[in-house]
Parts: structure tokens; sequence; C-alpha cells
């Protein structure tokens, strides 16, 4: 797929923000096909990566879809502490 090959390029030029983007439009593609259980490491590999390139609002922005396919997984004590932990940074930064 498209987003595989953007993810094997930003690899390549160790592009942390590039490959965050791309690992961010794998997980929400196959979170919108209904794929949770393939969207948990597309997500977590986007927020990984928002994290090493210094982007938090992108790595907000990733875990707030992690929060739904956690949701959709049955995982919702999971689900519901990823969520207040982002309630908290997001209030933290708006503090600022």
């Amino acid at each position: 797929s498209e987003a595989e090959l953007a993810i094997a390029l930003a690899g390549r030029r160790d592009d942390d923000l590039a490959a965050a983007e791309a690992w961010r439009v794998r997980a929400q593609a196959l979170r919108t096909a209904g794929r949770h259980a393939e969207a948990l490491p597309a997500f977590l590999a986007a927020a990984d990566c928002a994290f090493r390139a210094g982007d938090a609002g992108l790595a907000a922005q990733v875990r707030i879809g992690l929060v739904d396919t956690l949701g959709w997984l049955d995982r919702f004590e999971d689900a519901l502490a990823l969520a207040d932990e982002l309630l908290q940074v997001l209030g933290e930064a708006q503090a600022c």
C-alpha cells in the first residue's frame, strides 16, 4: 500500500516526523476498515515516531485514535487510562 511505501521511505531517510505521519495514515486506514487489532501497533508506532520527532501535538492526535481503537478491542480500562493521561497532557498544554 501507499502507507507502507511511505513508512519504508521515511525509515530510509531517518525522518521520524514523516514516519509518524505515514504510520498514522496506515493506522487510520486499518481502523476505518474495522481491522482494529492491526491498527493498534500502527498507532503505537506513529505515536513513538511523533515523540521522537518532538511533535507532541501529533503524538496526542495519534493517541486519541489509539483510545478509539482500544475501545473497539474491548480494552476499555486501557482506553480510559490513556484518555485520562491525554486529558492531563492537553490540560497542561492549554495552561502554558
